[in-house]
């Protein structure tokens, strides 16, 4: 796998072995980064499920202030760390062994905020909740909304599988800018439009 632009592109990356992480296409990656160009410069950067890093890693290539990578897959964070190192952007990146949405509560707490928040939970995962199923994605939309991470004017991108991944208009502050199919999987972009 290789960074696609920036100051890093063509850089080799490392990816965890095995089927416990599935790679965003750079097909998708590079509509990702078309999208939200305008905004990645100088952005505080959150990775979610981040497996090798790759998105993460390519918003450091693209001038990105910071970026965060969470993954509770300790072969994942031992990528991340290997790949910060080579490229030598440790002091740009920072690197959580931790559940995503128990990363989403304590950043809550402590208030921090985000430009930009990509979000690619394992594919059909679901939480179950008084008995009822709630999609990852759709409890990502969820926190990032009542916990106010996203600045004003944030994105927030959300990759899951085509047929689980349902275009909810709006939810709270945050409103649906774009969705884009790319074989399986799909790629919702929302704004944060109030101070949540």
């Amino acid at each position: 796998m290789r960074i696609i632009a920036g100051l890093h592109k063509n850089r080799q990356i490392l990816a965890p072995k095995g089927d416990k992480t599935r790679p965003t296409s750079n097909q998708l990656r590079a509509a990702l980064f078309n999208i939200c160009q305008l905004y990645i410069e100088d952005a505080h950067f959150l990775d979610l499920f981040a497996g090798s890093g790759a998105i993460g890693l390519e918003a450091l290539s693209r001038g990105a202030k910071k970026v965060v990578f969470v993954d509770n897959q300790r072969e994942s964070i031992q990528c991340i760390q290997h790949n910060l190192a080579n490229l030598k952007e440790e002091a740009r990146g920072q690197v959580f062994f931790n559940d995503a949405f128990d990363y989403l509560k304590e950043s809550a707490v402590c208030h921090e905020k985000f430009d930009i928040i990509y979000a690619d939970p394992p594919y059909d995962s679901c939480l179950i909740k008084k008995g009822e199923a709630l999609g990852f994605s759709e409890k990502i939309l969820q926190m990032v909304n009542e916990k106010s991470l996203l600045r004003i004017g944030g994105l927030l991108f959300l990759e899951d599988s085509r047929a689980s991944l349902a275009e909810v208009e709006a939810y709270g502050s945050l409103r649906l800018r774009s969705a884009r199919q790319f074989g399986h999987s799909k790629l919702l972009e929302y704004q944060n439009f109030l101070e949540g």
